[in-house]
């Protein structure tokens, strides 16, 4: 009997634990919302569409990124190849992109200027047609990517960004363009940082 109880109690803790692990996951990105003065919002509460993910971004505050920029695929014909008119994530994932699309909205105001998102969510497959890296941030939904109208923009970007990067709490990811950087929090890669080609300082 006593054998039992402790068997019992073992399969009890460990369901605990597995539950506390995907609170403190899930905490991560909804204390990035937080603190970027966004609202946390219940994503089951609206449609798996465009529109319901949109829905999902007003109600949380977002101002300067919409859901049609995030889940539009960036080479439509392949996502249509693939049965995809457009890539919205599971519901448990919507919080990555609203802890993003936080962050996102400090850096436009900040800037002052237009920025163009693209490249949220990439199903794996659509990731492998396109030469996405393997273990993409964006598989996972921890990334976009964005894009400026000047190299001037982007730097300005880059420099309230560097004030970010090595922040524990925002595991930040940055991978920096001539005219483009892809941000990602909190992925499981966690805090690093690359160049492409055409990146001038």
């Amino acid at each position: 009997m006593i054998y039992l109880i402790k068997f019992i109690n073992n399969i009890l803790n460990s369901f605990n634990k597995a539950k506390q692990e995907k609170e403190k996951e899930m905490n991560k990105f909804e204390l990035i919302i937080q603190r970027f003065n966004k609202k946390i919002v219940d994503p089951e509460n609206f449609d798996q569409t465009i529109e319901g993910f949109q829905e999902y971004l007003n109600e949380t505050g977002i101002k300067f990124v919409s859901a049609k920029e995030m889940c539009t695929p960036h080479h439509p014909q392949i996502a249509s190849d693939l049965g995809y008119a457009a890539f919205v994530p599971e519901k448990g994932w919507w919080v990555r992109g609203a802890a993003l699309a936080a962050l996102f909205d400090h850096l436009r105001a900040k800037l002052g200027k237009p920025i163009t998102v693209r490249n949220w969510w990439r199903p794996a497959e659509y990731n492998a047609k396109v030469g996405g890296a393997k273990g993409s941030d964006h598989v996972g939904a921890y990334a976009f990517d964005m894009d400026f109208k000047t190299k001037k923009d982007r730097q300005q970007v880059e420099e309230v960004l560097e004030g970010f990067y090595k922040d524990p709490d925002l595991q930040m990811s940055l991978g920096l363009g001539g005219y483009t950087i892809h941000l990602g929090l909190c992925s499981e890669k966690g805090n690093r940082r690359w160049y492409y080609d055409s990146y001038k300082r």
